[in-house]
């Protein structure tokens, strides 16, 4: 079996350290002028992300702005996170989940997550995981949208561990309906959690396995992850 875990909003609250990184990042090389803009970065690859802010900022880009823009993102998330001025935590139960799961021979972590991967292994490990724990990741910049990492997962699977593995023995834990549409989109089971951009309706009309209020309840949580019982059903 494979478990594929989001970060933001599902193991990691960054305190909106993800967001102001993006704008340090765009003031730092384009001055005060590069502006916020209100759009929602729920569930969203940080490569969409980083191209919605130049295009409201009305700016050009070139593969050495794209370069200077996500080292300058990450450099100021590091800083960001460094400070200690921002609540930046684990979200409740997933280190000892994630711990608990890891222990199991049957079952290979992962991340499928927005992030661009120094980003993502950032977060990860500055709130206490180890990020080579999760030996097979998809990162935001594997595909154009989130529904096209699954298959990168998929593969790496087959790269790590040397066998196949069906989409069925798949599943995705993220907290957002963006999460639950990849997992759907490719067969895998869902389960969705509202510590992060999702509602408890939004993310059961959006078709998830399972709905959560956190990923508190280890053993309840693992039972479900393995067998598809021991939590509460959507």
């Amino acid at each position: 079996m494979l478990i594929l875990f989001d970060i933001d909003g599902t193991l990691y609250h960054g305190d909106g350290t993800g967001r102001a990184a993006f704008l340090d990042a765009g003031r730092e090389l384009f001055g005060p002028r590069f502006a916020e803009h209100a759009f929602d970065l729920s569930g969203r690859l940080d490569p969409w992300i980083y191209s919605r802010f130049m295009e409201l900022n009305g700016l050009a880009r070139n593969e050495r702005i794209d370069r200077d823009f996500r080292e300058a993102c990450h450099r100021h998330l590091r800083r960001r996170i460094e400070s200690g001025r921002h609540n930046i935590r684990a979200l409740p139960g997933t280190i000892e989940l994630v711990r608990r799961i890891g222990e199991m021979k049957e079952v290979t972590l992962g991340l499928l997550t927005g992030n661009w991967e120094a980003n993502g292994r950032l977060k990860v490990e500055s709130v206490g995981f180890d990020s080579q724990a999760f030996p097979v990741c998809a990162w935001g910049d594997d595909g154009p949208t989130r529904d096209d990492l699954p298959p990168v997962a998929r593969r790496r699977f087959v790269e790590t561990r040397g066998s196949e593995i069906g989409f069925e023995r798949v599943v995705i834990v993220g907290d957002t309906v963006h999460d639950v549409n990849c997992a759907r989109a490719h067969g895998c089971r869902s389960l969705a959690v509202c510590t992060g951009g999702g509602r408890e309706e939004e993310l059961r009309a959006a078709g998830a396995d399972c709905v959560l209020p956190d990923l508190a309840e280890t053993q309840a949580v693992c039972q479900w992850l393995l067998n598809g019982s021991g939590a509460a059903p959507a």
